[in-house]
C-alpha cells in the first residue's frame, strides 16, 4: 500500500528525491538534455580549507557565494562579448578579430570591478597564465 508513494517510508536522496525512481525526461530523455548550471561550489570549498582549515560552509552560504560569483561571471562575460562585438564592427578586415582575446578580457574586468580590485584581478589573472604556460 504504502510502497513507492515517497510519503517517507522509502530512502531520499540529497535533494529530495525517492531513491530508485527516475525523473521524467522531455524528449529523449537522455541526461544530456537536462539543463545543466555552472557552479563553482568545489573551488568555494578548496579555496576555504587552504585559507582556514579549521572553518567549514554551511550548504546555504556555499549556495550564497556561489550565486555571487556566477553573477559576476555573467556580468564579466557579457561585458567581454560586447566588447568583441564592438571591436568586430570597428575592424571588419581583420582577420584575427573573430577571437576573443586577452585585451577584451581585461578590458571587461577593468569595466566591472572597481580600479584597485581590477588592477588586482588582471595581475593575479596575468600570474595565472604565465604559471600555466611554464608548466606545459
Amino acid at each position: 500500500e504504502g510502497k513507492g508513494t515517497g510519503k517517507g517510508k522509502g530512502k531520499r536522496d540529497a535533494m529530495g528525491r525517492e531513491k530508485g525512481v527516475e525523473e521524467e525526461r522531455e524528449d529523449s530523455g537522455r541526461a544530456s538534455d537536462v539543463h545543466r548550471r555552472k557552479h563553482f561550489h568545489g573551488a568555494i570549498v578548496k579555496v576555504l580549507s587552504t585559507v582556514c582549515p579549521e572553518r567549514y560552509l554551511l550548504k546555504m552560504t556555499n549556495r550564497m557565494i556561489n550565486g555571487m560569483l556566477l553573477d559576476v561571471y555573467h556580468r564579466i562575460k557579457q561585458t567581454w562579448l560586447h566588447l568583441h562585438d564592438t571591436r568586430c564592427d570597428t575592424y571588419p578586415s581583420n582577420d584575427t578579430s573573430k577571437d576573443l582575446g586577452v585585451q577584451d578580457l581585461q578590458s571587461a574586468v577593468r569595466l566591472v570591478f572597481p580600479e584597485e580590485l581590477a588592477n588586482h584581478a588582471v595581475a593575479e589573472g596575468d600570474r595565472a597564465v604565465e604559471k600555466f604556460r611554464s608548466a606545459s
